[in-house]
């Protein structure tokens, strides 16, 4: 695929602030006709985090899924992170605040791509509790498809969000990890996202209570069913694009009813 490029002043960049990191992007960054240009791989210093203990959630219990068609039945009216706190209305990732959960004919203004390795952030303020947890996204890949048969419509994958939690007086951090396994999920299908809530109980809330960051991971299941599209989820992996890529297209992280301090 042909590459376009645009030449920029150098002060066209745009400024991405976060409560502890901020990043300076070029004009345009991660808007590129270039399926693999637009991977966003920044962990904005989450990584380097001292990490003392570290505890699981695995497939919740009380989990609901659910298919998005019609954008105008969702659009802005959710309960938006934008919506509960203006501070997570700046930056690159306020996309994922806006309450848009799916494309809406917006492409790549509208969602985060996401490699295997994911992403991480700090919260602008902290974390004090929701009635849940929730997310909207999909599956894309590189595949130029000749019909409709020859669309992957749907996907499985392994799907880790991790909230970090800084001990008082220190700068170490417990975490806990949240663990969806077989997530059936919307892939290249007519631009449909899956919605993903988790109602939380008070043993939940306690356990990331006070969380300041959040990353995300994720890994393709069952490869081998994709043979006939020799298909990767580790873009990094195949500098020569012999094989076609995939990636999760991330389009909203919501705490409906969250407090934040």
């Amino acid at each position: 695929m042909k590459k376009i490029y645009a030449v920029l002043p150098l002060l066209a960049l745009i400024l991405v602030g976060c409560r502890k990191t901020e990043e300076a992007f070029e004009a345009g960054r991660y808007n590129s006709s270039d399926f693999d240009q637009n991977y966003y791989v920044e962990w904005n210093g989450v990584k380097e985090l001292e990490i003392g203990k570290i505890s699981t959630i695995s497939n919740p219990f009380k989990i609901s899924t659910g298919i998005i068609n019609d954008g105008k039945e969702y659009g802005f009216e959710v309960k938006n992170l934008i919506k509960e706190e203006d501070k997570f209305s700046y930056g690159y990732l306020s996309k994922l605040y806006d309450g848009r959960l799916r494309c809406d004919g917006l492409t790549t203004r509208s969602r985060v791509q996401l490699n295997k390795t994911g992403y991480a952030t700090f919260f602008p303020k902290e974390y004090r509790g929701s009635e849940s947890f929730a997310f909207a996204l999909r599956g894309g890949t590189t595949i130029n498809y000749a019909s409709e048969e020859a669309r992957i419509r749907s996907v499985k994958i392994d799907a880790t969000f991790k909230f970090y939690i800084r001990i008082e007086g220190t700068n170490t951090y417990d975490r806990v990890d949240m663990v969806f396994n077989d997530l059936q999920i919307s892939s290249d299908n007519g631009g449909s996202t899956t919605y993903v809530e988790v109602p939380f109980d008070e043993g939940t809330v306690e356990k990331i209570n006070g969380a300041d960051a959040m990353s995300f991971e994720y890994s393709l299941k069952d490869l081998s069913q994709y043979s006939g599209y020799n298909i990767t989820d580790d873009y990094t992996s195949d500098p020569n694009k012999e094989k076609e890529h995939f990636s999760i297209m991330l389009y909203e992280i919501l705490f409906p009813g969250s407090r934040w301090y």
